[in-house]
């Protein structure tokens, strides 16, 4: 699809000059930039001053915008990681890639470059009080064109659920265990070579990726969160194409050429030719990391105790007005990022998104997208190419019978007429089943509610009346002494009626629901299907 086109009527002004304090960095980030390329004339280009979509230069740590959204998903890593994942489509780096768009824009238009996603995410993760940072570098071909065709899908991975037991105050001791230990070893043993060979074969069975002749030359961009704020114990990567979380030594990243935050920029001194493994992110250490601006930010990251608050504030002033006056980061000139209540529940580009794995594919929609409240659709094949189909899954969370949550498809061995209109035939009557089902579940809940309501409201009744009667008891003529007491007889005998139809309803419903679930299972057409 073409890309949008930018209403510069609707732009601020921000977005389409500079001010001076940003002309004033503007020439400062060009003066490090040749001091760099003087010193480090084997090293490529940083990236420093992009255009953005307006085609104004701005330096890259000014598009960042810091921003806490009213979300309690956005409120951690994790859940603004997947909502970004989620949320955009890709659009691969065409060099040269001299273009960075305002997170705004990015999120209006639903698309973005690797590094566009890495600005928004990074400006959710500064809002909700992370130390984070976007990095500038080289990965894998596989994390820079979002190629997971060969990884296993997170949905077929089988996930061990350890059984609760029951907590009893007086127990029974087990009798003694005579099975022989030798032979459980050697089951054991056994079991474990059977795995080992199951997992070679699988391993066997995938193709290996031909050597990519631009390994270590692919640009890529992601995030960092170094430990300290929120409680995060140590440092590591984000991938925001796939919301994943990397260790800083991890294979797929294969070096680094700069980092930054809303506040800073630093080049890296480190060498990279093992890619991250031995890479330190002490970013106040001068011998591995060079700052672009020398300020507040680089004492705060050298020397945590910075941020304690002072016992001595007449001390701390005299110490600022003795200290040289720094040139501070200019404010983001991105405007307020918003997120609309129905783009948050739309959350896909289209309301739909397609994530293709090893002989996977994973389709997720929108909740209330579909009629039928399908929110994801998980399809497995027998061949890495995913042509031969082997089994489908569908997932619903908007649907109120909790029988079709999860609903297995249809699995065919032959493809002639008379398998596909005998799976028709079971399709078909299953489907009437679960319906029964559902009607029969909603006509419970609706008698039951009608008892519930008829109940109350005659109860209600009889206490208005009473409380009538005792106003108006010494004035009342025996007539309509005779009338309120004929009508409390009436009225408590109605009450106890519906007492006991709610008694009966709610001994005999659960009977009759499990009367209807063993009916079915012991129907030959449905036992080998119901859930």
């Amino acid at each position: 699809e073409p890309s949008p086109q930018v209403a510069f009527s609707k732009c601020s002004s921000s977005y389409k000059e500079n001010n001076s304090q940003e002309k004033l960095m503007l020439a400062m980030a060009e003066n490090f930039r040749q001091q760099y390329a003087l010193l480090y004339p084997d090293h490529k280009a940083l990236l420093l001053c992009p255009v953005n979509e307006c085609g104004v230069q701005k330096f890259v740590s000014t598009t960042l915008r810091s921003t806490l959204l009213p979300y309690s998903e956005l409120y951690d890593w994790g859940g603004c990681a997947s909502f970004v994942a989620d949320y955009l489509a890709l659009e691969l780096l065409d060099p040269p890639f001299e273009l960075l768009s305002s997170p705004s824009w990015v999120l209006q238009t639903q698309r973005g470059t690797c590094f566009d996603f890495s600005i928004v995410l990074c400006s959710l993760l500064l809002g909700a009080g992370y130390n984070a940072y976007c990095v500038s570098g080289y990965a894998t071909k596989e994390m820079c064109l979002l190629d997971q065709s060969r990884q296993e899908c997170p949905l077929l991975q089988p996930q061990i659920q350890e059984p609760k037991k029951p907590i009893k105050k007086y127990s029974v001791k087990p009798p003694r265990d005579l099975q022989s230990n030798f032979e459980r070893r050697q089951e054991e043993k056994q079991q474990a070579e059977a795995e080992a060979a199951a997992l070679k074969k699988q391993l066997d069975e995938r193709e290996h990726p031909p050597p990519d002749p631009l390994r270590g030359l692919r640009v890529h961009c992601w995030v960092l969160l170094l430990s300290g704020n929120r409680e995060i114990p140590e440092n590591f990567f984000i991938d925001p194409l796939t919301s994943k979380s990397y260790s800083t030594t991890n294979e797929n990243f294969l070096g680094i050429e700069s980092v930054w935050n809303h506040q800073n920029y630093w080049v890296n001194k480190q060498d990279c030719t093992f890619g991250c493994n031995e890479m330190t992110f002490d970013l106040g250490d001068l011998s591995k990391w060079e700052y672009v601006l020398c300020g507040q930010s680089l004492s705060i990251i050298s020397d945590p105790k910075t941020l304690e608050e002072p016992e001595d504030e007449e001390e701390v002033q005299n110490e600022e007005m003795d200290e040289l006056k720094v040139f501070e980061m200019p404010p983001s000139w991105v405007t307020k990022i918003d997120i609309s209540p129905a783009d948050m529940e739309m959350r896909y580009p289209g309301g739909m998104k397609v994530i293709e794995y090893r002989k996977a594919k994973l389709e997720k929609f929108a909740p209330y997208l579909l009629k039928d409240g399908l929110v994801t659709k998980l399809t497995t094949y027998k061949d890495l190419d995913c042509k031969i189909f082997a089994d489908a899954s569908v997932f619903s969370s908007n649907i109120p019978c909790h029988h079709v949550d999860h609903v297995h498809l249809y699995q065919p061995k032959k493809c002639d007429e008379d398998d596909y209109l005998a799976y028709c035939s079971d399709a078909m009557f299953r489907i009437h089943v679960l319906k029964m089902r559902l009607i029969r579940y909603r006509a419970r809940k609706k008698a039951s509610s009608e008892l519930v309501n008829l109940f109350v409201q005659e109860t209600e009744e009889l206490q208005k009346k009473q409380l009538w009667y005792q106003k108006n008891y010494l004035t009342m003529s025996n007539e309509d002494e005779d009338d309120y007491l004929a009508y409390c007889s009436d009225a408590m005998f109605r009450i106890h009626v519906l007492k006991m139809r709610l008694i009966r309803h709610k001994e005999r419903a659960p009977q009759k629901y499990l009367a209807l679930e063993e009916k079915l299972k012991r129907h030959p057409r449905l036992a080998s299907h119901l859930l």
